[in-house]
């Protein structure tokens, strides 16, 4: 059976090469193990962006890794965790940061993971 090199701390988590397992496991608990190291992975970086303003990975790549476990979890559903990034909005922000209260809810906006000009150009035409 084959499974991926996991290392929770390395960007990129799944682009990493196959490797031969030494033991044997079911595809279940491969996944198990696949989406465990994703929530372990965005929690980090939730935490750098959010919390320390220092992210370490581009949008772009935090998007692709809350796609994966959105994929994941959709086609497993027995994998879904409370704690999953994808059953939360937003994380803790930063204390010098004021509370402001909006008069009209501000809410969330589609994912754009183009970082071409045409993905800018996109945006700009729909928020138009």
């Amino acid at each position: 059976m084959r499974h991926r090199a996991v290392s929770p701390n390395t960007p990129g988590l799944f682009d990493g090469l196959l490797t031969e397992s030494s033991t044997a496991s079911t595809p279940v608990d491969n996944l198990a193990t696949q989406a465990q190291a994703l929530r372990r992975q965005l929690h980090h970086h939730a935490h750098a962006y959010y919390t320390l303003d220092a992210p370490e990975i581009p949008d772009a790549e935090y998007d692709r890794l809350f796609r994966e476990l959105q994929a994941l979890e959709l086609a497993h559903p027995e994998l879904l965790t409370s704690d999953s990034p994808t059953q939360r909005v937003g994380g803790a922000v930063l204390d010098a940061f004021a509370q402001v209260k909006h008069r009209v809810p501000m809410l969330s906006i589609r994912t754009e993971t183009d970082t071409e000009a045409s993905g800018a150009e996109a945006f700009d035409a729909r928020v138009r």
